[in-house]
């Protein structure tokens, strides 16, 4: 009897161990695509754009870099946020409001053949403390962005030039 229980705690000391090592990553066909209204950002497997509308000089795409280990990460940060559950319209929840308008980025997400496609509109001086989901879109967003705006070569871009009204 002592021999089975001891076999049955190694088991589920051995499947804890091994669950929490497991790394997910990305399919080989996960693409993102985060259109921010100037600055636009796409990522997969096989290319990497970032492209700015800059007023009077058009747009202006230049390539940039992102590891592998960083795709499955931001995969890994979606994936976590159950993206797929999220509707396809997100507006944050404010306390107080940003006037005359704040902004809206749209995520395009591809994995496993199928797409999915989230607008999230952010009007919000400060955020509701109790809206977990835009508050882990904004998360996920903003970590994009700055991966991108750390490369070199984005930072050497003009700005667009466009003013917000």
């Amino acid at each position: 009897m002592r021999f089975y229980v001891d076999s049955l705690f190694y088991l589920i000391l051995l499947l804890s161990t091994s669950a929490c090592s497991y790394e997910s990553h990305a399919p080989a066909d996960f693409s993102i695509n985060l259109d921010c209204g100037d600055d636009e950002v796409h990522l997969s497997g096989t290319a990497q754009t970032f492209t700015r509308k800059i007023i009077f000089a058009g747009d202006t795409t230049v390539n940039i870099s992102f590891s592998r280990p960083q795709l499955d990460s931001i995969y890994q940060e979606l994936s976590d946020m159950n993206y797929n559950a999220l509707p396809a319209n997100v507006t944050a929840l404010c306390t107080e409001q940003v006037v005359p308008r704040g902004s809206r980025t749209i995520l395009t997400i591809r994995e496993n053949g199928r797409t999915k496609q989230i607008v999230y509109d952010d009007d919000c001086y400060r955020y509701a403390p109790d809206d977990i989901r835009a508050k882990r879109l904004r998360h996920i967003i903003a970590v994009i962005i700055h991966m991108t705006e750390r490369n070199p070569v984005v930072k050497n871009l003009p700005e667009s030039g466009f003013i917000r009204l």
